[in-house]
């Protein structure tokens, strides 16, 4: 099953890569048109943002493997 969901996921990401929203490799991926993949996504985007905004307000993430960090920021709902 991993396998299925796995070829499901890099499908998925590839067509949206292909289409020049974001870069995809290994698992990262790096957004390279946000405006195109909201409208692209429609109402899913909204709704998941809402959701990781009000799950995850005012923390932070580092990944140790690229140095990148992410804040989600304090944002009215």
């Amino acid at each position: 099953m991993p396998t299925c969901l796995g070829w499901g996921i890099t499908g998925a990401a590839g067509n949206v890569q292909k289409a020049g929203l974001i870069k995809y490799s290994r698992g990262h991926i790096t957004v390279l048109d946000l405006a195109g993949l909201e409208r692209r996504a429609r109402e899913c985007y909204g709704v998941v943002k809402k959701e990781l905004i009000f799950y995850f307000q005012g923390q932070s993430f580092h990944d140790p493997d690229s140095g990148v960090h992410t804040a989600v920021l304090n944002e009215k709902l």
